[in-house]
């Protein structure tokens, strides 16, 4: 039985790999990558900005998946937030993103109307997974923290955060096919 469903998923995965269909992974770096969220909401108390790592490897995505190249052609960081209407009060954060495999981005997370007017940073790469990359690595600097809405900052250890209150999660959507390795 065990070889029959192996099977099965590899045919599954073949018809992926050949269509070229796009797929999505949705990464909770409050769910997810705890301890990496954690340490972004509450950075060092001597830091000027906040950064949060997340790691990208083969055990994010389906496991018959192991044996294909998966090739990530768009990252969208989405700043979740309580209340959305918060964030017209101020300037859009801008935040810097640097993909595995070397890529940086810098840009402005605007509201987006598709995902009820929650801020985001839509990247478009052409990166194939590799489990030995660094991490992806976001980094909100407190000069931009500054122009937020009010709501949205918090002043602690002498620099203005982004405040916990205020937000529910970060959210990594990867568009993605799988390939033929």
């Amino acid at each position: 039985v065990s070889s029959e469903l192996q099977s099965s998923l590899n045919k599954i995965a073949d018809i992926l790999a050949a269509s070229d269909t796009g797929l999505t992974r949705i990464l909770s770096a409050g769910n997810e990558f705890t301890a990496s969220y954690d340490s972004f909401m509450a950075p060092d108390p001597a830091a000027a900005e906040q950064v949060l790592a997340i790691p990208f490897s083969y055990s994010l995505f389906p496991f018959m998946f192991s044996n294909k190249a998966i090739r990530i052609n768009a990252v969208d960081v989405v700043l979740l937030l309580r209340n959305t209407g918060d964030y017209a009060g101020g300037s859009p954060l801008t935040v810097t993103v640097a993909l595995p495999g070397g890529a940086s981005t810098s840009g402005a997370m605007n509201s987006d109307p598709g995902l009820a007017n929650q801020p985001v940073l839509h990247i478009d790469t052409n990166y194939v997974l590799n489990d030995s990359d660094p991490a992806m690595v976001v980094t909100a600097e407190e000069a931009s923290i500054s122009g937020l809405a009010a709501d949205l900052v918090e002043s602690r250890d002498g620099h203005d955060r982004l405040d916990p209150a205020a937000i529910d999660d970060v959210l990594v959507i990867l568009n993605y096919v799988v390939e033929d390795l």
